[in-house]
């Protein structure tokens, strides 16, 4: 069971926020109120999220400090805590609203842990991902369950004293895809998974992690696992797109993103993303970018390379908005000393040039084609492209030739 479309939630949300709950209320009092805006199961369930997750303070320095408020009558009050609290909090109250629930405990993949206590406590997994224990609910509703996770829709934080808020709760971790949600999460007891396919850790390690904004977007397992191929000494990976919006993938390092190391762009049919790993371990972030709303990350995949960096050309934004497609060379880093054999498709473009010390020189096409050959100097070397004949020269992408 999954929440497909949120907006058949969207009444029980507002009402929920609007709700006047007296601060240090009990269960039952929380309850029956929560009760008094929602009637459906679905919705008395998705009443108990938003309120905790509104409410919810995720206590790291209590869980540096080995205290940990686990008792849901003490909790409530509060809402200061960690995952087993926010579990059994949840649990207690959907119960007492009429809705079967059950506490699950097992892992949760991470890609980036910087919490002392949460590395402690985690089982290190290849690619330098995480395997944390986490707590976290199953809810039944007539035959069919679903995980819900209060404390990933939970956004303050309390840290060294400091207390921060996010916003928003993070509502996709109420009834998440299922399929698309074991790769995040494994139960230790594998009955509670909502899967039939249950891989060991090692196998589980293998697989991308994929968010639940990916199955509100309609992208599939198999549109985000499909294999890695070998293009021209660059590894490239198809993924689907739509009319509504784009794919972009990032490298991140060591905390910051790597540029130049990832090239989004239509390949024959298919749309798809060239990488190239920094040296050690990395992480892919696969973005999704819609005309009318902000960046939604999708999925994560771990590198671990021992391969020196290799960087594409810089991109311009025209390029993604044409559709363009570069044929090569896909290194951004060109030698003076050797002749350059260019191709890039720009699709609706009139003419096509070499950006030179401020002087555009045309190349050669055929339909979409634009090609060129020759030696090119030392510096930044930008192609350019109009699309009428009239219009200025706008840059598609650059080279550095040294």
């Amino acid at each position: 069971m999954w929440l497909e479309e949120p907006s058949s939630v969207t009444k029980v949300d507002q009402a929920v926020l609007d709700l006047n709950i007296p601060e240090g209320s009990d269960i039952s009092t929380v309850a029956r109120l929560l009760n008094g805006v929602a009637k459906t199961e679905l919705e008395k369930a998705r009443a108990a999220f938003d309120w905790i997750s509104a409410h919810a303070i995720y206590d790291f320095d209590g869980l540096n400090a080995g205290t940990q408020v686990t008792d849901p009558a003490m909790l409530i009050r509060k809402c200061q805590g960690q995952c087993e609290g926010f579990a059994k909090l949840y649990a207690e109250l959907v119960r007492s609203m009429g809705v079967k629930c059950h506490v699950v405990r097992g892992y949760k993949r991470l890609t980036l842990v910087t919490d002392l206590a949460t590395i402690k406590l985690s089982k290190t997994l290849q690619n330098g991902q995480w395997a944390a224990p986490h707590a976290w609910n199953i809810i039944q509703i007539g035959e069919k369950f679903g995980l819900v996770d209060c404390t990933a829709g939970c956004t303050k934080q309390l840290k060294k004293g400091l207390l921060s808020d996010d916003g928003a709760i993070h509502e996709e971790f109420f009834l998440p895809e299922p399929t698309l949600s074991a790769t995040l999460y494994r139960p230790y007891e594998l009955d509670w998974a909502l899967v039939d396919s249950k891989p060991d850790l090692a196998t589980w390690a293998k697989l991308p992690l994929i968010y639940p904004h990916a199955a509100r977007l309609g992208f599939t397992f198999e549109d985000l696992t499909a294999p890695i191929e070998n293009k021209d000494g660059r590894s490239f990976q198809p993924v689907r797109r739509s009319a509504s919006w784009v794919v972009r993938a990032q490298f991140n390092f060591n905390g910051g993103i790597v540029k130049r190391t990832t090239l989004s762009q239509v390949d024959g049919n298919r749309f798809g993303i060239y990488f190239s790993p920094p040296e050690g371990l990395s992480v892919l972030n696969y973005f999704v970018y819609g005309k009318e709303s902000k960046a939604q990350l999708i999925c994560s995949q771990p590198f671990l390379s021992n391969k020196p960096l290799s960087l594409f050309p810089l991109v311009y934004n025209e390029f993604e908005k044409y559709g363009c497609q570069l044929i090569g060379p896909l290194i951004g880093e060109l030698d003076s000393s050797a002749d350059v054999t260019l191709q890039v498709r720009i699709p609706t473009a009139v003419e096509a040039g070499i950006n030179i010390n401020g002087k555009v020189t045309p190349i050669s096409r055929r339909g979409d084609l634009f090609y060129g050959k020759g030696k090119l100097p030392s510096g930044k070397v930008d192609v350019m492209a109009r699309f009428t004949a009239h219009d200025d020269w706008h840059g598609i992408l650059q080279y550095t030739v040294k």
